[in-house]
C-alpha cells in the first residue's frame, strides 16, 4: 500500500484570488485541505475530493494507476469541492454516509453564504452508502468506515491498515471545530472519546494541520481536550 498527499486547492484557478483570501484569512494557520490516494494493485483510492481532477490526474498518470472510489469523510465543501470534475474525468465511484449525503446542498450553500466564492458546479450523481461498521474490499484494501459525528452528523473516518484517514475528527495537535449550524460538540466529544478508547496504535492522515499518530495525541491532545465553542476544557484522562 502506497499512501499519496495531495494538498489541495491553493494553486487552482476557481477565483483564486478569493481562494487566497480564504486560505488567508480562514486558514492563516492552517494549511490547505489535504486529500489522499491511497495505491494498491495499480489502482487507488481517493480520501476526499479536495484536490483538482488535473492534479489527481498528474500523479495518477506519474504513478501508473487508475482511480476507482472516491472515499468521503464528510459532507464539507472542502472534501467534496472538486468531486464532480474528478469523477467526470476518471469514471470513479463515490461514497459517504447517508446522512451527509442529505446535507450535500444545504453546506454547499452555507459555505457560498459564509464565503461569497464562486464554486465549481456541485455534485448531483450517484453517491454510495456507508455506514459505521461497513467493510469495504476496494483495490484489495480491507477498508473499514467509522462513524464520527460532531462536525457534521454524518462524519466518518476510514481505518485502513495501521492508517486512519481521519477527516475534520482529528490532527496534530487538534481537533475538529463545529462552527456550522449542523455541528455538535457533544457529539465531537463522544466520536473523539471512542478514538481514545482504541487500543493500538495508528498513523493518523487527517486533513488539516498535518500527520500524527494515535499514540501521540492520546499523551497530549486527548488528555485535556478543548473543543471549539466551549469555554471550559474537557478533562478525558
Amino acid at each position: 500500500m502506497k499512501i499519496i498527499e495531495l494538498p489541495g486547492y491553493r494553486d487552482y484557478e476557481y477565483d483564486r484570488t478569493k481562494l487566497e483570501e480564504l486560505t488567508h484569512e480562514l486558514y492563516a494557520v492552517l494549511p490547505p485541505t489535504v486529500s489522499y490516494l491511497v495505491a494498491a494493485e495499480g489502482r487507488a483510492v481517493l480520501i476526499n475530493a479536495g484536490a483538482p481532477a488535473e492534479q489527481i490526474l498528474a500523479v495518477l498518470e506519474r504513478e501508473h494507476l487508475v482511480l476507482t472510489d472516491i472515499l468521503l469523510t464528510s459532507a464539507l465543501t472542502e472534501h467534496t469541492f472538486f468531486l464532480g470534475e474528478t469523477v467526470r474525468a476518471t469514471g470513479a465511484r463515490a461514497y459517504l454516509h447517508p446522512v451527509d449525503r442529505e446535507l450535500l446542498p444545504a453546506l454547499w450553500e452555507e459555505t457560498v453564504r459564509l464565503i461569497n466564492l464562486r464554486l465549481p458546479e456541485q455534485y448531483t450523481g450517484v453517491i454510495h452508502p456507508v455506514e459505521d461498521g461497513a467493510q469495504l474490499r476496494l483495490n484489495g484494501l480491507e477498508i473499514q468506515v467509522h462513524s464520527a459525528p460532531g462536525v457534521t452528523p454524518g462524519s466518518v473516518y476510514y481505518e485502513v491498515g495501521s492508517s486512519l484517514f481521519t477527516g475534520d475528527l482529528i490532527a496534530h495537535q487538534a481537533v475538529g471545530t463545529c462552527d456550522l449550524s449542523v455541528s455538535s460538540s457533544a457529539a465531537l466529544l463522544k466520536s473523539l472519546t471512542a478514538l481514545r478508547a482504541l487500543e493500538r496504535d495508528y498513523q493518523i492522515y487527517p486533513s488539516h494541520w498535518g500527520k500524527t499518530t494515535l499514540s501521540h495525541e492520546k499523551a497530549t491532545n486527548l488528555k485535556k481536550l478543548p473543543l471549539a465553542r466551549i469555554i471550559r476544557t474537557v478533562d478525558l484522562s
